[in-house]
């Protein structure tokens, strides 16, 4: 439908947008449906809207998780942020739907404190990271109180995505560097696969080139396969990145 809508006849492509319009955008995130939603984002924002919000109030797992997605995508956070605080607060057959919803609301600026609390609050560990990601991903030049003691309690945590969000909001607060530091190192030294891995790709993530010698032990030694690959992955990541640096 796209190539048609291009087509050099008007006839043709007349009928190539007529397809394209009767698409769904909530098969997202397949590529004709990320079309479909940003056209249809263009012509009629409030229909789209409409339809995502439909899709959030529903009970088709796929379709509020397409639905969350787009409003992250797209930043439609503040449009649907009643639908999107509802899909946290409430049981989810799919909680990828809960952990998109919390990083499309901050990243549209709903930081109440009831999201706060109620994305902090929630068993699936993706959406307390995902919290803290988009919290510390705000502007500004000093963290709050609230937030600075989940990171400390994140710091100490047995859930490995939180504890490498936490690291990396710890990251950014002064009082706490120190502390994150030594929490990667004890993820590197984890017992459980996971956390080794997330500490791998957190050292990436916040450069920490210091810690490349305790990446190549785990490189070439550890007893997992999954571990040693990622750890392979963030050393290369961070030579990349000092050549890069050099070169600018």
């Amino acid at each position: 439908a796209q190539h048609v809508s291009r087509s050099m006849h008007a006839s043709v492509r007349a009928v190539g947008r007529t397809q394209m319009e009767r698409l769904d955008p909530l098969q997202w995130p397949k590529p004709h449906a990320r079309i479909t939603a940003r056209s249809a984002l263009q012509r009629d924002r409030l229909g789209l809207v409409a339809q995502l919000r439909e899709a959030l109030a529903g009970d088709d797992a796929s379709r509020q998780f397409a639905a969350a997605d787009m409003a992250l995508v797209l930043a439609l956070g503040d449009d649907l942020a009643e639908e999107l605080a509802a899909c946290i607060e409430r049981s989810q057959p799919d909680d990828r739907v809960a952990a998109t919803a919390v990083r499309a609301l901050i990243r549209a600026g709903h930081v109440t404190g009831k999201i706060f609390e109620v994305a902090f609050d929630h068993p699936d560990a993706r959406v307390q990271a995902n919290a803290i990601e988009e919290l510390i991903r705000r502007p500004v030049h000093r963290l709050d109180g609230p937030l600075i003691e989940r990171i400390e309690q994140g710091l100490q945590t047995r859930l490995h995505r939180m504890r490498a969000a936490s690291i990396r909001g710890g990251m950014r607060e002064p009082k706490l560097v120190a502390r994150a530091r030594s929490a990667l190192l004890d993820m590197l030294d984890d017992d459980l696969t996971m956390h080794r891995v997330s500490a791998a790709w957190r050292a990436w993530r916040i450069r920490a080139t210091d810690i490349a010698p305790r990446l190549r032990d785990l490189a070439l030694r550890d007893d997992e396969p999954v571990v040693r690959s990622r750890c392979e992955w963030a050393l290369r990541r961070l030579a990349s990145d000092l050549r890069n640096r050099g070169a600018a």
